[in-house]
């Protein structure tokens, strides 16, 4: 009962749940989401900066090649994930959900970073001048943007899903180095 007259509303007019209205309490929303998103990746390429350059420069150099091995990954992941609730026994499909849900999660996650740096990055490029760049900067405008894509009715499913696949692409295509391994 507690979301009751949402779920009728959403029942009557299905259409909301693609195009939602726009209200002060939808602009408060995507102004925390902003913030939030800033901080994460403020604090994920603090912590692993190497990692987010080098994705960023993957990025740049093999768009469509990442693109495609994390689309095909992360449908293939999507129907193991339910195959496996439908087939395995519990004890696997729960190992087995779980672990898709990690790729997931971790493949949205490094994915947003990457591809707001590497937007705010572009967007520095080509707008500002060369005594206003900052990483922060870059960071901050490409937060922006993907927030802003992220919140177009109807575009958002085609924005969340380059979301993912440029994510899960990125993890499927790193390569460890072990040159420092070698005498």
């Amino acid at each position: 009962g507690v979301f009751e007259e949402e779920f009728r509303d959403l029942a009557q007019d299905p259409s909301q749940l693609l195009a939602p209205a726009f209200t002060w309490a939808f602009l408060a929303q995507r102004l925390l989401l902003t913030l939030f998103w800033f901080v994460i990746s403020i604090v994920l390429t603090t912590i692993a900066p190497g990692a987010v350059g080098r994705a960023v420069a993957r990025v740049k150099l093999s768009k469509l090649k990442v693109a495609a091995f994390g689309s095909v990954a992360f449908v293939l992941t999507l129907v193991a994930i339910v195959g496996s609730v439908s087939v395995l026994p519990d004890f696997l499909s729960v190992t087995f959900g779980l672990m898709g849900l990690a790729l997931l999660f971790f493949g949205y996650v490094f994915g947003r970073v990457t591809l707001q740096v590497s937007f705010g990055k572009f967007i520095q490029k080509h707008i500002l001048s060369e005594k206003n760049r900052s990483e922060t900067l870059a960071t901050l405008l490409g937060v922006v943007t993907w927030t802003m894509l992220l919140s177009i009715p109807y575009f958002w499913l085609a924005a969340l899903f380059a979301v993912f696949a440029v994510g899960i692409g990125l993890i499927l295509t790193a390569r460890s180095q072990t040159s420092w391994q070698k005498p």
